[in-house]
């Protein structure tokens, strides 16, 4: 069955590698586990995961991520006709918050951290969570219908590391490093009701938005350990009792680029009407994603899978099956092509007879 779903999502679905919410109680103890995510220590998970991302490793595309479109909010639409569990599993249940707790959230960063290591100039526009009424119907058209409870800000440069880009080990891994988050429950919220959580974060601009919904069952007082952040930990949002941030980091082995830096010379914008370009970010705009291009010997190129050319009527882009990552880049494959075991499109085993990096499953 999960190999199943997995196809179907892949067909149906463009993997464009953005992040998504994979864990919506992570209950982190230690320094550890804001270095690596501990499967052990998530105790909630987002809306219909069991059905395309259970027992998946941390940061796997499976097509979860979602843009809001067309007043529909969430990638799963909230339906209670047979309860709010039917949306969950047993290892993948929904979550449990007291009012007032501290809840940590976790995800990867698909690349979209500004860092040396990676390109210093990846953009990022803020992430945000809002929380529904009690025991919600149906999902709101907007987040202007929901209380916003935490704002995490954006991450104002290159190796800041803060908001959505607080993933301190993202230079060991730029696609699948822990990236973590906390805020406050409202003091507010009614023990034995239900509420929709979700969670956003703006990407290029503030209109290029992504989101991941989920459901939290309010109870009286928090439910077994809860998270106890290492001291001096900096990301939490919320209610002001944000610790005093601690140095961050070393950037680790920044030699080996993962992709190719955007040089930091010119501060113009591309010539109006032509792909011209001094440096990656001026590309965006001819791109469906920023990962998908790249500017090469002053000219918007997209890489070298990808469909385009480039050019304001011929954006890059994915035409096949699905887009993965590897350690270098994404690549657009068609389906039933691998760059690795466990990753690609169309399957979810050993990735087999790998010629110039593509294979099949």
């Amino acid at each position: 069955m999960q190999t199943l779903l997995f196809v179907f999502f892949n067909i149906f679905v463009l993997a464009s590698a953005h992040s998504w919410v994979a864990c919506t109680d992570y209950r982190i103890q230690n320094s550890a586990q804001v270095n690596v995510f501990a499967d052990s220590q998530c105790k909630g998970y987002g809306r219909s995961w069991s059905q395309c991302c259970e027992n998946t490793p941390f940061g796997l595309d499976r097509g979860y991520n979602y843009q809001p479109s067309g007043g529909k909010l969430c990638r799963n639409p909230l339906n209670t006709a047979n309860g709010y569990n039917a949306a969950y599993s047993a290892t993948s249940p929904m979550a449990k918050y007291a009012p007032g707790q501290q809840v940590c959230l976790a995800w990867a960063p698909k690349n979209h951290v500004a860092a040396t290591c990676n390109n210093p100039n990846i953009p990022d526009n803020g992430m945000e969570l809002y929380m529904s009424g009690p025991n919600p119907t149906a999902d709101a058209a907007s987040v202007n219908q929901m209380r916003k409870i935490a704002d995490w800000g954006k991450n104002p440069s290159a190796n800041a590391y803060k908001g959505f880009q607080y993933c301190p080990q993202f230079c060991s891994n730029p696609d699948k490093a822990t990236c973590t988050g906390c805020f406050y429950v409202p003091t507010d919220a009614v023990v034995g009701a239900v509420y929709t959580f979700v969670w956003t974060w703006e990407f290029n601009a503030p209109t290029d938005q992504y989101s991941t919904c989920w459901e939290a069952q309010i109870v009286a007082a928090p439910q077994g350990t809860t998270a106890n952040l290492p001291s001096g930990y900096p990301n939490v949002a919320g209610t002001g009792k944000t610790p005093t941030p601690i140095p961050l980091p070393p950037i680790t082995n920044p030699a080996t680029s993962r992709a190719t830096p955007a040089t930091s010379a010119p501060a113009v914008t591309s010539t109006p009407g032509t792909n011209s370009c001094a440096a990656r970010y001026q590309c965006q705009q001819y791109s469906r994603d920023y990962n998908y291009v790249d500017c090469v010997n002053g000219v918007c190129t997209c890489l070298a899978t990808f469909d385009g050319s480039a050019t304001a009527n011929d954006i890059c882009r994915c035409g096949k099956a699905g887009v993965v990552w590897t350690g270098s880049g994404p690549m657009c494959l068609a389906q039933g092509q691998c760059v690795g075991d466990y990753n690609g499109v169309g399957c979810s085993g050993k990735c087999n007879n790998i010629v110039n990096g593509v294979g099949t499953c």
